[in-house]
């Protein structure tokens, strides 16, 4: 092998290796942020009388 295609195939490898890296990061951003900024707001929960958080706010600014 010549010493450009070993420089070649490390490089192919690190970017690999640096895309999978990025793919699961964005990944879990687009988890963390479809739990905390869509379903938990949305979705109704026990302790606040079966309503939503944003339900519950928009109530309760308006009793003030």
């Amino acid at each position: 092998m010549t010493d450009s295609k070993i420089k070649i195939e490390v490089c192919t490898v690190q970017t690999k290796a640096d895309l999978d890296s990025f793919v699961q990061l964005q990944a879990r951003a687009d988890l963390f942020e479809y739990i905390e900024v869509f379903y938990n707001r949305k979705r109704r929960h026990g302790y606040l009388g079966n309503i939503s958080p944003d339900d519950f706010e928009r109530q309760s600014v308006g009793s003030f």
